[in-house]
């Protein structure tokens, strides 16, 4: 649950998805991510809440093993999100609307 003084995230757009985070070190990751690139974070979130799914030079789907992962008894894909080029956003998408986030920072 949130604290008091701590920041507030945008609530999704009406026909955006919805952005959640698949572990607790997916909150600390991101944290790092938008504290050493908010620029290329807010853009990263942008576009992964507008369209999870666009294939592109910085969002694709990991291929091979990496590709699905079981989460919560529902199997989903797992996307690759580079938000700069050692911070990245692995990511689990859902038929729902809702985007699941599990963020790594490769040094």
């Amino acid at each position: 649950m949130p604290k008091r003084r701590e920041r507030v995230a945008p609530p999704p757009a009406r026909e955006g998805w919805h952005f959640r985070y698949a572990t607790s070190d997916a909150v600390s990751g991101w944290d790092k991510v938008c504290a050493a690139a908010p620029s290329n974070a807010r853009t990263a979130w942008e576009r992964i809440t507008a369209d999870p799914r666009q294939r592109d030079d910085r969002q694709h789907p990991l291929r091979g093993n990496l590709g699905r992962r079981n989460v919560n008894g529902e199997e989903m894909e797992q996307w690759h999100y580079d938000v700069t080029s050692g911070r990245r956003c692995a990511r689990r998408g859902r038929s729902s609307r809702t985007s699941m986030a599990s963020i790594s920072t490769a040094g």
